[in-house]
């Protein structure tokens, strides 16, 4: 099943589920289980000190997911974030090497989780969370050209994640969620942003439509093996949201 249809069918459930009254316990309650669909386009390059490909595509040209699960203390300021992404694309890539361009198909595949503890500087119903944790990212790629032939290589980072989530009340059934975070420590330096209207349409579900940024500067050098990556993600996200 592929993974449209599969939030296709949690929007369906969503939907045709008993709407109970309007009572914004979707706001308050401690528990929230955000799922989306994320339409995101690479920009950047990837590869070795020998051999660098340059990667791009469009925003809906590849599809990846990510849910993001957090929880906060109903009587207190304390709280959990956290999140995983999971990115397979297949943009189009131009080898560098020599100076020579050759052009190559490409199958980049991302995978990043996230952790973090977080402290409500706000309201409870218009939450200021600053957070620290960790985020982990996994990049693999794999490069074929009639030319050059085949190449893979990646590496993975664990990072030190520092960010702040401010989620204002816009009215009875309506809330931002605004999120700014960078991680450093493994990579070179990695930051993002997320910014999304959330609609509560029962008091344990809602929809949330938004778009989401990573910027990331990587690289390693392990013995004779080098990697290097400076990749952009941005795209659009459509999902569900389920308060418990």
């Amino acid at each position: 099943m592929s993974r449209i249809t599969l939030l296709l069918a949690a929007l369906f459930f969503s939907f045709t589920a008993p709407a109970a009254a309007q009572d914004n316990s979707f706001f308050e309650r401690p528990w929230r289980l955000n799922l989306n669909l994320w339409g995101a386009g690479i920009d950047g390059s990837v590869g070795t000190s020998d051999l660098l490909v340059d990667v791009s595509s469009d925003a809906f040209d590849d599809t990846g997911i990510f849910g993001t699960l957090t929880w906060h203390d109903p009587d207190g300021r304390v709280g959990f974030i956290g999140s995983l992404y999971v990115m397979d694309t297949n943009p189009a890539g131009m080898i560098r090497s020599g100076g020579v361009s050759i052009p190559t198909s490409m199958d980049v595949d991302n995978s990043i989780l996230e952790a973090a503890f977080t402290w409500n500087l706000g309201k409870p119903d218009s939450r200021i969370d600053l957070f620290g944790g960790v985020r982990h990212w996994d990049l693999d790629a794999k490069s074929s050209s009639p030319v050059a032939g085949p190449a893979s290589f990646g590496d993975s980072w664990s990072d030190l994640l520092l960010g702040v989530n401010f989620t204002p009340r816009l009215g009875e059934n309506w809330r931002l969620d605004l999120r700014f975070d960078y991680s450093s420590g493994d990579s070179n330096g990695i930051w993002g942003v997320w910014a999304a209207v959330v609609w509560a349409f029962g008091d344990s579900a809602g929809a949330t439509l938004g778009i989401k940024y990573l910027n990331a500067d990587m690289d390693t050098s392990k013995g004779p093996n080098t990697f290097s990556g400076d990749v952009e993600l941005l795209g659009p996200a459509l999902g569900v949201e389920f308060a418990f």
